[in-house]
């Protein structure tokens, strides 16, 4: 795939449960017409929505992200068969500090592999947490950033407050060859 450095600055005011920013890249350009269907998740009556309004957009996609009070991960969804996204979702461990409100994400693409990377008001320097393959992946993606509330179990009012305000996006070409294509 093509290969590039995304980077962007961030504030999060309220890491709290059912709270999220991401930071995407996806396949599709065009957002899909047709709204999730009945019975492949848990309440479907919450989720009769366009993928437009899904964080990470429409699968397949690999995102770096901060969800609720847990800290930074990145994730990736392999799957296009349009079932409503967390069925498919691969996570690695959030990293960080969960009260973090302020600092910059990072997602880089070396062919079909993905890293994230985080800085925050306790990391002056990049903190990397992981990398991911996903094949899935058109040479040419989207970029999508978002924040939302969402509904959870447990969780306060989904509507409770979240500001997330994104500036200073920046991609690039990353520096060096890492490998060779045969």
């Amino acid at each position: 795939g093509e290969e590039f450095v995304v980077d962007v600055d961030f504030t999060y005011d309220n890491p709290a449960v059912a709270n999220m920013m991401v930071l995407a890249v996806i396949n599709q350009d065009v957002w899909p017409a047709y709204y999730h269907r009945p019975g492949v998740q848990e309440n479907p009556s919450a989720f009769y929505q366009n993928h437009a309004f899904d964080t990470h957009g429409a699968a397949p996609f690999v995102s770096m992200e901060r969800e609720e009070n847990d800290g930074f991960r990145i994730m990736k969804y392999t799957s296009t068969g349009g079932v409503y996204e967390w069925y498919g979702n691969w996570y690695l461990g959030a990293i960080g500090n969960g009260a973090s409100t302020q600092g910059r994400l990072r997602l880089e693409r070396r062919g079909r592999f993905f890293s994230g990377y985080y800085q925050d008001e306790n990391n002056s320097d990049w903190v990397g947490v992981g990398t991911l393959e996903n094949a899935s992946m058109n040479e040419r993606v989207n970029l999508r950033l978002g924040a939302k509330h969402y509904p959870k179990g447990g969780a306060p009012d989904p509507l409770e407050k979240l500001h997330v305000h994104f500036t200073n996006l920046l991609v690039r070409r990353p520096p060096g060859a890492v490998y060779q294509q045969r």
